[in-house]
């Protein structure tokens, strides 16, 4: 449960509540003293690619900044990662060459897309099948 305010703050706006948070967080708008960096960010895990242009377009369609790797700031330079289910299972997966298939692949991109991630994986994939040597009888 989020901590109540001190009461000199109560009622100021000076701090919006995030479920999950232990403490309230800056109003954006109040254009703090220091600049936000990428040492405080948030993250969402998406489940397909129209989630994932979703949450980007939201961002980086409303005065925010693509970066790499499926990071983006928004128009406060706030860091968001956009990250797909399809990537952490990819990137952590226990074949290591897949995984860093698809982390090389990921390396390339600003907005992740799972569909050439799923390629990079599947790519390897059918390469050690074609690798192998036929079945002898």
């Amino acid at each position: 449960m989020p901590r109540r305010l001190p009461e000199w703050q109560t009622g100021t706006g000076a701090h919006s509540r995030v479920y999950g948070c232990r403490s309230g967080l800056p109003r954006p708008e109040w254009r703090p003293a220091f600049k936000h960096n990428e040492a405080f960010s948030f993250q969402i895990l998406t489940e397909d690619q129209t989630e994932t242009d979703r949450y980007w377009n939201a961002i980086v369609g409303n005065g925010g900044a693509e970066s790499a790797c499926g990071w983006c700031k928004d128009k406060w330079g706030l860091s968001w990662q956009i990250t797909p289910r399809v990537l952490l299972e990819a990137t952590t997966d226990t074949d290591r060459a897949a995984a860093k298939r698809a982390f090389e692949a990921m390396m390339k991109m600003k907005k992740i897309d799972i569909a050439k991630i799923q390629a990079a994986r599947q790519d390897w994939l059918a390469l050690s099948v074609r690798a192998r040597p036929p079945a002898t009888a």
